[in-house]
């Protein structure tokens, strides 16, 4: 009636993601305890918090070892969270992270992973693809099979100042003592059980978005194939970027220079799984409006539209 309960603390800026009916809270900015509201007491978080819906209450986790604004948190394999990316200190020396910390909730830490994102992204887009638990392989199939278990695969967009490029992180746990024990252990597929083969290949590159953007976010979804019936059908998984804004400069007097000029997003880029590429129709339509730092999340049923009198 009185919706959900308040987070413990204000915050702006934060990651969200769901897993195993929990929603986790991650980062953010907010002003520093028992302070003044000015920006000068704005500070960059490193406390995270978990929401439980059916107890209606928050529940303080471990600290991110980088505090982060502008992550994303990403569900994994049904076990971990993934915070990518971010920005550490946005007032101050405002360094953009390449750094990828994951939280098992069994455990209840947060671990930096030892392998970092190509490049930094803070406000990008982020989604977990199909097929998240394997095993990495080489490229040839007599290749043997490293050490390494690959419990997910997230594919990150664009990002500060309005990047082009996407890349696939591959999500290594880190390997605990008791890692030969078969139970809570990550589920390891063959490469060929995946859904997806070729954007898998380690250091990839993956074709730029058909327009560089930030401040926005991605989903995981099922559209219609561009060779098929169309709707109902749809049964191609495909990840949409939504929203998000780009800096541009004005030209003045023939040159470039003035006061940048800010265009915000309302057309959706799709990307195929199965092929690899940014999808040229247009199966998902734009928004009626333009936005940026959008928040999203997927449900099931159909949107509702008031009807024209």
């Amino acid at each position: 009636k009185g919706g959900a309960a308040p987070m413990a603390r204000a915050r702006w800026g934060h990651a969200c993601v769901a897993l195993g009916g929990i929603i986790y809270v991650v980062g953010g900015c907010s002003l520093a305890l028992h302070a003044q509201p000015v920006v000068s007491s704005m500070e960059t978080l490193r406390c995270c918090e978990a929401y439980c819906p059916k107890e209606d209450t928050w529940t303080p986790l471990a600290q991110l070892a980088t505090a982060r604004s502008g992550a994303r948190a990403v569900a994994i394999g049904g076990k971990y969270v993934a915070a990518v990316g971010g920005c550490d200190d946005i007032f101050g020396r405002e360094e953009h992270l390449r750094s990828v910390e994951l939280f098992d909730p069994e455990v209840g830490v947060w671990t930096t992973l030892e392998r970092s994102l190509q490049r930094p992204r803070p406000i990008a887009a982020a989604a977990a693809l199909p097929s998240a638990d394997s095993r990495r392989r080489g490229e040839a199939d007599d290749t043997p099979v490293t050490e390494d278990v690959v419990v997910g695969h997230v594919l990150i967009m664009g990002g500060a100042a309005a990047l082009s490029s996407a890349e696939v992180y591959d999500v290594v746990p880190p390997q605990r003592d008791n890692a030969d024990d078969a139970q809570g252990s990550p589920v390891m597929l063959e490469r060929e059980q995946l859904a997806i083969g070729q954007i898998y290949k380690p250091n990839r590159d993956l074709p730029d978005m058909p327009q560089g953007r930030m401040g926005c976010q991605a989903a995981l979804i099922n559209l219609p194939a561009p060779d098929g019936p169309g709707y109902p059908k749809a049964d191609r998984p495909s990840v949409v970027v939504i929203g998000g804004e780009v800096w541009e400069s004005v030209p003045v007097g023939g040159r470039v220079g003035g006061q940048p000029k800010r265009t915000d997003f309302s057309n959706i880029l799709v990307f195929d799984t199965l092929t690899g590429t940014w999808r040229a129709d247009e199966i998902v339509p734009p928004m009626p409006a333009p936005r940026t730092a959008v928040a999203i999340c997927v449900g099931l049923g159909h949107a509702w539209r008031p009807q024209v009198q």
